[in-house]
């Protein structure tokens, strides 16, 4: 398949499907507090559920996305789009705690599908436009991230949060079928010999064969724990005094990861144009500015508000900085590359999640701000000392 292969059309259809993915781990956010309420838990103690999606987005990226390298994309984007159907279906009509936690892994591990469309852009596209071509699909896949919190949010608050749940099942069950109708077969990839452990082996080895690869993944997964903090934790402070927000309200807030998506096509062509380590340390900046400023939220919802925006763009516009990097390392592996980046970014956006449950119901909101802080004041002193390590090695 050649670039003009890729229209425009079909670039939507990628966008919106990795955006559908992307939207089935954040549509929790918002009606944490609705789902504790049902299942009779601490509200603190449900953002750990953010955590267990997190914990199978991660598993799928590293146990299924590098299949994307041996087998027709087509047929394995189906069976993941079944399973994830039938996880969120289930999540919908859990009747306690544990099979919710056990639906919502389920749901995380598969909608690590939206990692097998982008690295398939990458591969199609130009190398000398690859950072843009992927930026123009990513602002439309991360979209989805406020747009998810709007749904959510406005769903949940009047319809209840199973409902939530019962229609992202549907939505998947639409976007399969029009993902098999649209997706082209891959003829050359079939009949492949495949031994399962040789390519996870491979992961090893193309991580120990690229140091700007485990660089990169490394700076991800301190800004992702930095994002996941943020939306781990706002939920959670919105719904308590002084704020008191419903679910509804809650969701609105999302509508600031708008700006963060909008950024990727003009951080994408910065980065082609040999930008990337001005953009690397001036978005770090930006989002341990944002942390700070939430420290005095107390001021007033604009606070919060101009924060969260700062903060999106900076981690977004990292993410895809960091792209516009790994996906000219080693084209032919573009999908174990993904798994090795966003195992790692998600391993840390995890830890951010669950250290952002229990820095904030043991040391409240300033507590929360400063590990918020802490993670790309971390990325900065780690950017600086690697770097300069890494600086005769191609990057």
């Amino acid at each position: 398949m050649n670039t003009s292969s890729l229209s425009t059309a079909r670039m939507l259809l990628f966008a919106f499907a990795a955006g559908a993915m992307i939207a089935n781990m954040y549509y929790l956010q918002p009606i944490l507090s609705l789902v504790a309420g049902t299942f009779a838990i601490p509200v603190s103690t449900s953002g750990l559920i953010v955590s267990c999606t997190q914990l199978g987005y991660t598993l799928g990226i590293l146990l299924v996305v590098p299949l994307g390298d041996v087998l027709e994309r087509r047929r394995l984007l189906t069976v993941m789009f079944v399973v994830n159907a039938c996880a969120l279906l289930v999540a919908a009509l859990s009747p306690n705690f544990v099979v919710f936690s056990l639906a919502a892994l389920i749901s995380g591990t598969t909608s690590s599908a939206a990692m097998l469309i982008v690295p398939y852009v990458a591969s199609i596209a130009p190398i000398d436009q690859r950072g843009r071509t992927v930026g123009l699909v990513m602002t439309g896949a991360l979209l989805a991230i406020p747009l998810s919190w709007v749904v959510s949010g406005g769903i949940g608050n009047f319809a209840g949060w199973r409902m939530v749940y019962g229609m992202a099942c549907l939505a998947v069950i639409l976007l399969l079928f029009l993902l098999r109708r649209s997706l082209p077969h891959e003829p050359e990839r079939k009949g492949r010999d495949i031994h399962y452990g040789d390519l996870m082996k491979s992961l090893v080895q193309i991580s120990a064969r690229h140091a700007p690869l485990r660089r990169r993944a490394l700076y991800g997964a301190l800004g992702m724990a930095s994002f996941s903090s943020l939306w781990t934790g706002l939920p959670i402070l919105l719904s308590q005094p002084p704020y008191s927000f419903p679910a509804s309200t809650i969701g609105l807030i999302g509508i600031t990861g708008i700006a963060g998506a909008l950024v990727p096509s003009l951080i994408g062509r910065l980065s082609d144009q040999g930008y990337k380590d001005h953009l690397t340390i001036g978005l770090a900046f930006l989002m341990l500015a944002g942390w700070i400023s939430l420290s005095f939220s107390l001021l007033g919802l604009w606070v919060i508000i101009s924060a969260a925006i700062a903060l999106n763009v900076a981690v977004m516009g990292l993410q895809i900085t960091h792209q516009s990097v790994i996906y000219k390392l080693e084209p032919s592996a573009n999908s174990r590359i993904t798994a090795v980046f966003v195992a790692v970014n998600f391993i840390g956006a995890a830890i951010g999640s669950a250290l952002a449950s229990i820095w904030l119901r043991h040391f409240g909101w300033e507590g929360l701000c400063f590990l918020g802080a802490g993670f790309p004041a971390l990325l900065l002193i780690t950017y600086c000392f690697t770097e300069r390590a890494g600086r005769q090695q191609p990057t």
